[in-house]
């Protein structure tokens, strides 16, 4: 018995460091792909200047993307040290509402940071202006009054899949996060979809990142969302159709998915 439970514990040792090296792995991968695509936003994404970026061609820095990322995180550290537990989250407005302010709050403080040169998006930073000037300061998504369709908010929604949470949890938090800088649903489904693709990748549930299998996984994902008992899937139906619909396409013709963000009707909104 004694040795069973050794090697059980040996086994266990094992599996946590393994996923403990590829969150480590994540962090890092996500604050260089951040570096290396930093002009992203301002260009398509048939553009070959972001296309053909490499390594060397540039000086690698830590942007705004991933520091706000970081942000997002922090606040969720910040909930916990004040006792919640997000257990119900997908369901209790209440909590929806402390959640979006903490992320606001958040966002703001970096916004303010006299450390940050790191130029957060005009979209991001005319939210944080207007959320700070309201007066009551409720929901969170007060400054978040804007068709933006949520470039910003999708860069910050890969760091919550590296999350131990439920996934009706993980879909609430990625929702949340991107209602406080942008107001479009097509953004709120589009950072719920990339949190839980990224916590799938984490724990093995697709096996490589080929597209036509993660465009796969993506449809299958937004079928789970689609089935989630939440007020906040309710609100996005409509976009969560739009990108099953895109996913689809893309698959069939065998072409690169274009992110929506990346069109030039919706670079106008980031």
């Amino acid at each position: 018995m004694a040795e069973a439970a050794k090697k059980a514990e040996a086994v266990e040792a094992e599996l946590v460091a393994r996923r403990n090296s590829r969150i480590r792995s994540c962090v890092l991968l996500f604050a260089l792909g951040d570096a290396w695509g930093r002009e992203a936003p301002s260009v398509t994404a048939d553009e070959p200047s972001v296309a053909g970026c490499s390594a060397g061609s540039q000086e690698l820095r830590i942007t705004d993307e991933t520091q706000m990322g970081l942000c997002t995180l922090d606040a969720i550290r910040t909930l916990r040290r004040r006792g919640f537990t997000l257990e119900g989250l997908s369901t209790d407005a209440g909590m929806q509402n402390t959640v979006r302010r903490a992320f606001a709050d958040a966002y703001l403080e970096f916004a303010h940071d006299p450390d940050n040169d790191r130029g957060t998006g005009a979209t991001e930073m005319a939210a944080l202006a207007y959320y700070e000037a309201a007066m009551d300061k409720i929901t969170g998504d007060e400054g978040a009054d804007n068709s933006s369709l949520g470039s910003g908010a999708v860069t910050r929604a890969p760091w919550l899949g590296l999350l131990p949470y439920t996934r009706p949890t993980l879909m609430s938090l990625a929702v949340l996060q991107a209602q406080t800088t942008h107001g479009h649903p097509r953004g709120w489904a589009a950072a719920a979809v990339t949190t839980l693709l990224i916590n799938d990748l984490l724990n093995g549930r697709v096996s490589a990142p080929a597209e036509p299998e993660l465009l796969l996984h993506a449809a299958r994902i937004v079928d789970e969302v689609r089935e989630m008992d939440s007020p906040l899937m309710q609100v996005m139906v409509e976009e969560l159709d739009a990108l099953e619909r895109s996913c689809s396409a893309s698959r069939r013709a065998g072409t690169p998915w274009r992110r929506p963000w990346t069109r030039p009707e919706a670079r106008r909104q980031m």
